[in-house]
């Protein structure tokens, strides 16, 4: 009976990792979006053109100036809000806990880090 427990209880873990695994990699997905929009927002901006034809000659129109204008700092900022979301994706993945890092207690039979010397729940030496 114990078995089964350490058994589910292991399960439950694993589905707690695997959970936080797939939140992780659709999170850096969404961080590449984000980036990736305001990078070609930014470019689309820059080649956009603001000058109209009046007659033979071509005109600078100011109304799409300040659109070109507006359409770069909000490109410029979701390419900043993408960059900092895609650093701070490396910290995330540093506190995903691998399953395969983790082993049993041979005291008290819970899930502790491979590494560990000490098991946390019990304070026995491993």
């Amino acid at each position: 009976m114990d078995n089964e427990i350490d058994i589910w209880k292991d399960g439950e873990l694993a589905q707690r990792s695997n959970d936080k695994n797939t939140q992780a990699q659709s999170k850096v997905n969404i961080r590449w979006i984000v980036f990736i929009v305001g990078v070609v927002g930014i470019v689309c901006s820059l080649i956009m053109d603001t000058s109209i034809s009046s007659g033979d000659t071509r005109v600078s129109n100011i109304g799409l100036m300040q659109q070109q204008q507006n359409i770069l700092i909000v490109s410029g900022l979701t390419t900043l809000i993408g960059f900092f979301m895609i650093m701070a994706k490396a910290k995330e993945i540093k506190e995903i806990v691998d399953v395969s890092d983790i082993k049993k207690c041979p005291y008290c039979a819970e899930s502790i880090k491979i590494g560990a010397i000490l098991c946390r729940f019990c304070g026995k030496d491993v």
